[in-house]
């Protein structure tokens, strides 16, 4: 009787702690959004999203990277949104990256000069990239191609939804890719996603000078060897 009490206790606050996460992480809080002004120029737009920690050293080079690729034309402008310090709070980055992304893609949509956005995500920055797809599509439906990339991506939403980013994650693109290792120790970041061309850069031979933990590999993978090309 005693062990049943306790199991059933146990549940019980189970339960009771999954409820107050879940009105935690949509507990409705003022994000300000940062301002994007697409230039008359620009037919082109890569939007950027830094994962959990913030613009870390490996990020920093990718955007220097983007940047500079991105210098040799014109036409394509690059936005890197920092979203600091919501992209830390581990129960809140989802709902806040969502809107957090939302609220660029509504800047967005309005500049009719726009014909393709090139969406770049790590880690926890992956979340908001389908709500800023379907406010382009909203807005805009079929007249903007929408790519994606995901680099190492956090596929877990919250407490109990662990397939967020495979059922999710590509889906609203026109084209989507994915560079993801097994070995590091990101939950939901470590498959093949179905909506999105995966290449899995655990053991490619590049690796092998790589010091840096294995979550920001698929970074610097991309940024050595991908962005030169992607850009063109």
């Amino acid at each position: 009787m005693l062990l049943a009490r306790i199991i059933k206790y146990f549940l019980l606050a189970v339960i009771i702690s999954a409820i107050v996460v879940q009105a935690y992480m949509y507990w409705p809080i003022d994000i300000p959004t940062q301002p994007i002004k697409p230039k008359p120029e620009a037919d082109t737009l890569v939007v950027m999203f830094h994962g959990a920690g913030g613009p870390e050293k490996e990020w920093q080079n990718l955007v220097l990277r983007v940047s500079q690729a991105a210098e040799k034309n014109p036409a394509i402008q690059v936005e890197n949104i920092l979203w600091l310090p919501w992209s830390k709070d581990f129960f809140r980055a989802a709902v806040s990256g969502e809107t957090i992304a939302k609220n660029i893609g509504e800047q967005i949509a309005v500049a009719k000069q726009i014909k393709t956005v090139h969406l770049i995500a790590t880690s926890a920055g992956s979340y908001g990239l389908r709500s800023f797809c379907e406010v382009i599509r909203e807005r805009r439906g079929e007249q903007v191609f929408v790519k994606m990339t995901y680099l190492d991506p956090v596929g877990v939403k919250g407490l109990v939804d662990f397939f967020y980013g495979q059922r999710n994650y590509g889906q609203c693109a026109d084209d989507a890719e994915v560079f993801f290792n097994r070995d590091d120790y990101v939950p939901g970041s470590n498959a093949p996603l179905p909506h999105a061309r995966s290449v899995d850069v655990t053991f490619v031979s590049e690796k092998k000078d790589f010091v840096g933990d294995g979550h920001s590999w698929p970074v610097r993978y991309y940024a050595e060897y991908i962005v030169a090309n992607a850009l063109n």
